[in-house]
C-alpha cells in the first residue's frame, strides 16, 4: 500500500511538472518490428546532466496514456500495469524488456526519464518506440472440400485470412493462378463464377501469403448434372442387390 501511494504521488508530481515547466523534450525515435509471442528490446538512452549520475525516475507510457504502464525507481520495487505484469523488466538504465509479445503491443511507446534533484528548467529525456508485430496467416475463412455444381450455375467460394502484415490472396485453378475475367470475379474474400461451364470443375486453391509466411486450403469443384446423378444411383442400385 505504501509503494502504491509513493508511486501515485510520484506519477502525479512529473505530470505537474511536465505541466508547470512546459520543457521541450529531446526525443529518439526508433522502430522494433517483432513476431507475436517473441521477446523484444525497447531501447530507451539518455545522458546524465553534466556527465554525473543523479537520482532518476524511468516512466514507460503507451500513446494517449497519461498513466505510465510502467515506472522504476531505484531501491523500490518497480510499478506496472496488470496487463503487463510479468511481461516487462528494466534493463539498466531505462531500455524496457518486453516478452510474449502479443497483437496488442503493436504501437508507440514512449520512455520518459526524470532527474531528481535538479532544478525545475532541467530537460528530461525522452524516446519514442515503434513496436510492428507481424504474425504469419490465418484463415479466418475456407471454402468447402468438395462444391457440386451445375453447367450454367453460379459459385461462389469464400477465403479470408489475418496476418500483419495483411495477408495477399491469391486464388489457382488446377495449379495455375486464376485471373479475373467477364465470368471470373476475384473480390478480397470471394471467388465467383458465372454461367459455369465443365472447364470450369477441377481443383481449386486459395493461397493466403505475407511477409512471414503462406498457407493454403483446397476445395474441389465437381459437375453435378443428370450424368453424375445416373452414376449415383446405378451405384446405389448395385450395392443394395449385392
Amino acid at each position: 500500500m505504501i509503494f502504491k501511494k509513493l508511486w501515485r504521488f510520484l506519477a502525479w508530481f512529473m505530470c505537474l511538472w511536465a505541466f508547470i515547466t512546459g520543457y521541450s523534450p529531446r526525443e529518439k525515435l526508433h522502430t522494433i518490428t517483432a513476431l507475436i509471442g517473441e521477446d523484444v528490446t525497447l531501447p530507451c538512452a539518455f545522458e546524465f546532466p553534466d556527465g554525473k549520475k543523479v537520482p532518476y525516475i524511468v516512466n514507460w507510457n503507451r500513446e494517449n496514456v497519461k498513466i505510465p504502464f510502467f515506472m522504476w525507481y531505484d531501491g523500490y520495487p518497480p510499478h506496472m500495469s496488470e496487463n503487463y505484469r510479468g511481461r516487462v523488466s528494466l534493463i539498466k538504465p531505462a531500455s524496457l524488456n518486453l516478452t510474449n509479445v502479443q497483437d496488442s503491443d503493436q504501437g508507440w511507446f514512449i520512455c520518459s526519464v526524470f532527474f531528481l534533484n535538479r532544478v525545475s528548467d532541467m530537460p528530461h529525456n525522452t524516446s519514442r518506440v515503434q513496436l510492428k508485430v507481424h504474425a504469419p496467416p490465418q484463415f479466418t475463412q475456407k471454402p468447402p472440400d468438395v462444391v457440386y455444381v451445375k453447367v450454367g450455375e453460379s459459385l461462389t467460394l469464400s477465403c479470408a485470412a489475418i496476418g500483419t502484415p495483411e495477408p495477399e490472396i491469391t486464388w489457382l485453378k488446377d495449379n495455375r493462378v486464376l485471373k479475373a475475367s467477364v465470368t471470373v470475379q476475384i473480390l478480397s474474400t470471394k471467388l465467383r463464377i458465372t454461367r459455369l461451364q465443365e472447364t470450369d470443375f477441377g481443383d481449386y486453391l486459395c493461397k493466403a501469403r505475407n511477409n512471414e509466411g503462406s498457407i493454403t486450403v483446397a476445395s474441389k469443384v465437381i459437375g453435378a448434372g443428370a450424368t453424375f446423378r445416373s452414376l449415383v444411383r446405378s451405384f446405389s442400385s448395385t450395392t443394395v442387390s449385392s
